[in-house]
């Protein structure tokens, strides 16, 4: 409803289903039922954030010799692909996909679509160094509030952020933004149908107008109105 995209279910073997949120008969992300020993642990629920990777066991493996922990080892997923999910050394999840039958994002940066990811660390000069040396990704770095924004540069291209937590409570964690028309009339759209504002909407000069929210089950996301300058 918030974003105007179409869902299309699809029956999981071992119960429930899984849902995938589309554009255009294009998909955009996914929905899944919270895993059992997520909720005895007391996470909440969450999106994911999935980076492409060409094995995903033997990311999985770097990134522990990196200093993380892995949290699931490479598992198949039915034939759609193989995927294994690491906590990063600041505490943050992220996961890796081994694409086969299904290449994840089909559509990207488009209004109602995701357009940027964004890590809240607790230390951002770690983080910053365990993704670059992870990936080989280029940084550009921007005079922020709290210290310092780092982009993430992959072939050229400003990949995602990363930034300093606003304080001790706040969780390590990876979030996505969906692109929006505009962020005044989604963020009331979103507050109506039950989601609680986290950081009212902002201007941030030259990159859009911005907003946190959580869903009505708890879930942050964020979404941006680009500048014009930064449309595509």
């Amino acid at each position: 409803q918030v974003f105007g995209l179409e869902a299309t279910e699809t029956p999981m073997p071992q119960g429930g289903v899984y849902v995938q949120f589309q554009k255009g008969g294009k998909n955009v992300a996914g929905l899944t039922p919270q895993q059992d020993q997520e909720r005895a642990q007391g996470i909440p629920p969450h999106w994911n954030t999935y980076i492409a990777v060409d094995d995903a066991e033997l990311m999985a493996k770097e990134a522990e010799r990196l200093g993380a922990t892995i949290a699931a080892p490479a598992f198949d997923v039915l034939e759609s692909g193989r995927m294994s999910v690491i906590i990063d050394p600041t505490g943050a999840a992220i996961s890796f996909w081994q694409a086969k039958e299904h290449i994840g994002a089909e559509v990207y940066a488009e209004d109602g679509t995701i357009a940027w990811f964004e890590q809240m660390s607790h230390d951002p000069a770690r983080s910053r160094e365990f993704y670059t040396q992870l990936f080989g990704y280029g940084t550009r770095d921007y005079p922020w509030t709290q210290g310092t924004y780092t982009v993430l540069i992959h072939k050229g291209e400003q990949a995602a952020g990363i930034m300093s937590a606003p304080d001790a409570s706040a969780p390590a964690m990876w979030t996505p933004y969906f692109q929006v028309a505009d962020a005044d009339a989604t963020f009331k759209k979103a507050t109506g149908l039950g989601a609680k504002e986290m950081m009212p909407v902002t201007e941030a000069e030259g990159i859009g107008r911005i907003s946190w929210v959580s869903d009505p089950q708890g879930a942050p996301i964020a979404f941006i109105q680009p500048a014009p300058e930064g449309r595509q």
